[in-house]
């Protein structure tokens, strides 16, 4: 989706047209589904942290004051939901099953490690999301674009208007910078920065 178009989308919406809700909705539902599926494993959980993130954008899209605003505030908001739907799940079960790999969290039964280690997780991704933040653009923007929001080098390269190989070697720097950010998480934790590939 040309930027341009998005633009005049989200426009439309927060002027309270509700087709154009509705193509946000189509066009923003699988990014968003994607984006929370890093920490939600649960399908169920998901699509209802999903439903309950999109309620929220339309009850106050009519207050976002610019459209160029809209990405990073749908992303905001479905962190806050995410978290705290986590944490109501979390505070219903003793242990968290928890898979070492590529952030692989899954909800499981008591012989996992204790709920305990998600606060930490959260934490950490709270710092992993404040890193990327802090790096200067465009290398935060293609760090949130590709892990965050799934999109392929091509969809990057349209977005920012950057070809195919000036999206890929700026991807790499920005992966060497936020790894060097990182170079001090717990060891436990080192797997988290091996998803900064590809």
């Amino acid at each position: 989706m040309a930027r341009e178009s998005e633009k005049e989308m989200v426009d439309r919406a927060i002027d309270g047209d509700r087709q154009a809700f509705e193509e946000i909705v189509r066009a923003f539902a699988p990014k968003l589904m994607r984006f929370l599926s890093l920490t939600i494993k649960d399908h169920g959980l998901l699509e209802d942290v999903v439903q309950e993130t999109l309620m929220r954008v339309h009850q106050g899209i009519g207050g976002l004051r610019e459209a160029a605003g809209f990405r990073a505030w749908l992303w905001n908001i479905g962190r806050h939901v995410a978290s705290d739907s986590l944490r109501r799940e979390r505070a219903g079960r003793a242990d968290l099953l928890v898979h070492t790999g590529l952030v692989d969290y899954d909800f499981g039964p008591a012989d996992g490690l204790p709920s305990d280690l998600w606060l930490v997780y959260l934490d950490i991704m709270k710092r992993v999301d404040d890193e990327v933040r802090s790096l200067p653009d465009p290398a935060g923007r293609l760090i949130h674009m590709r892990y965050l929001e799934g999109l392929s080098y091509e969809e990057m390269g349209e977005e920012l208007n950057l070809s195919y190989n000036q999206v890929k070697s700026r991807l790499a720097r920005a992966r060497i910078r936020l790894k060097a950010k990182l170079s001090d998480l717990p060891l436990e934790w080192k797997h988290l920065l091996d998803a900064l590939s590809g």
